[in-house]
């Protein structure tokens, strides 16, 4: 059996485990999928293999070597890290798992390219029906960095939801992010406010083709809704409809301060444990805004927590412990970070004009359910709960994050039913 092909599994990292992908392609590149970090088909340096040896560079503030055995009997990759951090990795392959809804094809597929901004552009799939059109839709990922299908952990949601629209006569277009997969750019450059317009491109070049039905609508999941709710107050004639898929309705602040609450209490029951999560985060949020305090103090803060929270791990050493706060560092001190924070979605959901569908889910453990609901209702959108599902609209029991690996690799009954009537209802 050749080793080229899908491979998930876990590493182990300094006493904690992360989830991955690793995509090994015919022409001997790889490729890296960290789910729960929102990152998609990252190209891995020093790609190779050598018999049933595999090696590559996993990327990170400390970037380590890795080399891994292929086993062909039971279709593994163990493997360890030879240089730079500590670990050890575990893969076995896997084909992802789409419903029978794919089995079935009434459409046709076209590779595309969008201009944006910075002489950059848009790698993209167009899938255009073979039935007769009823408009076109621009499906936008959440936050992280996504390929066109935004693939988490061996499902390609996009291209789950681009097949079952086109079947019914609806054209879809999902794109590689700025700076992934096939799209060029400056990667991880990109803020809440420039992605909008890398999308809005997207709109645009669907109205362009002459061949197309001239309605364009927008789906956008987590972050990706806030981005279509802005679009369509921005331009509104150029955005028939806005679907929500798990999307944020209060500040983003308030957001993230809710996240890191509802994960703590999943952990322990100390009060103290939650008051001071909290306030760790708002106290990168007055960094952020005001520069008090200052990223030393902040800095000092995170090491002091994250030593401690390490501190029954044997074997952690302190360039481990800088490593993981250094990971940290970059991320809240990002632009994306210094612009989302204040990123409100209330009231462009509340001025909406075109037809909104709302769709939430009970379970879902990054955009609470109890926290957005209100808003959503209050507004002109038509909303739906999915009792049993999580964030990523797939039937979960507790819906935290640690949860998305093991998950069924489809949607919760309904939901895609539910996106196809609500869009044919519009026409």
């Amino acid at each position: 059996m050749s080793v080229y092909g899908d491979f998930t599994g876990k590493m182990e990292v300094m006493g904690t485990h992360l989830a991955f992908n690793i995509h090994i392609l015919p022409n001997g590149e790889m490729q890296l999928d960290v789910p729960i970090q929102g990152a998609t088909g990252i190209p891995l340096q020093g790609a190779s293999l050598d018999g049933n040896t595999v090696k590559f560079i996993m990327p990170g503030s400390v970037s380590s070597d890795c080399e891994g055995i292929y086993n062909p009997d039971d279709d593994s990759i163990e493997g360890s890290f030879v240089s730079g951090l500590s670990g050890s990795f575990s893969l076995q392959r896997y084909e992802p798992e789409l419903p029978k809804e794919r089995v079935d094809k009434y459409y046709t597929e076209e590779d595309v390219t969008v201009s944006i901004a910075g002489d950059a552009t848009l790698s993209g799939t167009l899938t255009i029906p073979n039935v007769p059109q009823i408009g076109c839709i621009v499906l936008i990922p959440g936050s992280g960095q996504h390929t066109r299908d935004e693939e988490v952990f061996g499902m390609k949601t996009f291209e789950i939801i681009a097949h079952s629209l086109s079947n019914e006569g609806i054209c879809v277009l999902r794109c590689d992010e700025r700076g992934v997969g096939k799209s060029t750019g400056v990667k991880g450059e990109n803020t809440t406010y420039t992605a909008a317009q890398d999308w809005f491109a997207c709109v645009n070049y669907l109205h362009s083709r002459e061949d197309l039905h001239n309605d364009v609508g927008l789906l956008g999941h987590s972050e990706g809704s806030m981005i279509a709710c802005y679009l369509a107050v921005e331009n509104p004639e150029h955005v028939k409809y806005v679907i929500s898929m798990g999307g944020p309705s209060v500040p983003m602040d308030q957001i993230m301060l809710k996240q890191k609450e509802h994960i703590i209490r999943s952990l322990t029951n100390d009060e103290e444990s939650v008051k001071k999560g909290i306030e760790e985060n708002q106290m990168i949020f007055s960094a952020i805004r005001t520069g008090d305090p200052s990223w030393d103090t902040v800095r000092s803060t995170l090491r002091e927590s994250i030593a401690k929270s390490l501190e029954d791990q044997e074997g952690i050493s302190d360039e481990a412990i800088d490593i993981t706060v250094d990971g940290h560092m970059t991320s809240i001190t990002s632009n994306w970070m210094k612009t989302v924070i204040d990123f409100n979605p209330r009231p462009l959901i509340k001025a909406m004009k075109c037809p909104s569908l709302c769709l939430l889910a009970a379970k879902d453990s990054q955009v609470l359910l109890e926290q957005n609901l209100p808003s959503w209702e209050e507004s002109n959108s038509e909303v739906m709960v999915y009792e049993n599902a999580n964030h990523l609209f797939r039937e979960a029991k507790t819906g935290l994050p640690d949860e998305y690996q093991s998950c069924p690799k489809e949607f919760v009954d309904g939901f895609l039913e539910k996106l196809i009537g609500w869009i044919k209802a519009l026409q």
